[in-house]
């Protein structure tokens, strides 16, 4: 009896230990942002600039931002994805502002692809963006919202805008490669050598 009594207790232990595992688990997986676990149906909710930096943390995950965001922060952003890792998820602003997104890197030769996003892939979708009061300098291929677009960009509106560089540079995207629909820019856009445009940089599709 001894024995089949240590044996209940043990169980009982075990399953409380996992229990808080558990919710460990799921706690970590909510931490970097205001709610949400990243799904389709359960997004991860984006209310604050540090949310909207670990967005690069979770780059095939889906996301709706939930109050007015302020990059004033961040005096030098460093674009979401990497050339390697691309965002192939999906982030709707819901028509929420991010502002004062800087990039200053005009001096810097090697510096390409620069924007909020690095690049999105043919699965991503940015939706119901509002940028505002963003200042670029860089040397080759940027836009306020995506450096390089293989996916869907719509609904997105773009103003008070200064992108300035040599090649690739566009309001909204420097490079399209996707589609882009509904959007709007009303920005300041130069390239030194080509192809600057005040939505698209370079366009290579529709």
């Amino acid at each position: 009896m001894k024995i089949k009594g240590l044996a209940v207790a043990l169980a009982v232990l075990l399953m409380a230990s996992l229990m808080t595992s558990t919710a460990t688990i799921a706690n970590a997986e909510t931490t970097e942002f205001a709610g949400g676990s990243g799904t389709t149906e359960d997004p991860f909710l984006v209310a604050t600039a540090e949310d909207l930096n670990n967005v690069r943390n979770h780059l095939d995950a889906h996301f709706v931002q939930t109050q007015n965001i302020d990059l004033s922060g961040y005096s030098n952003w460093t674009p979401i994805g990497t050339l390697s890792n691309h965002f192939t998820g999906t982030y709707n602003g819901v028509g929420r502002k991010i502002s004062n997104l800087t990039i200053n890197e005009a001096g810097n030769h090697g510096s390409q692809l620069r924007g909020l996003f690095y690049m999105i892939s043919e699965t991503a979708t940015l939706e119901n963006i509002y940028l505002e009061d963003v200042s670029i300098g860089t040397w080759y291929v940027a836009g306020s919202l995506v450096a390089q677009n293989y996916g869907t960009i719509r609904n997105c509106k773009i103003v008070s805008d200064s992108i300035a560089g040599n090649e690739h540079i566009g309001g909204l995207a420097g490079d399209n490669c996707g589609l882009i629909t509904g959007c709007y820019s009303n920005v300041s856009v130069s390239a030194e050598l080509s192809t600057a445009g005040g939505l698209v940089g370079t366009n290579y599709e529709g």
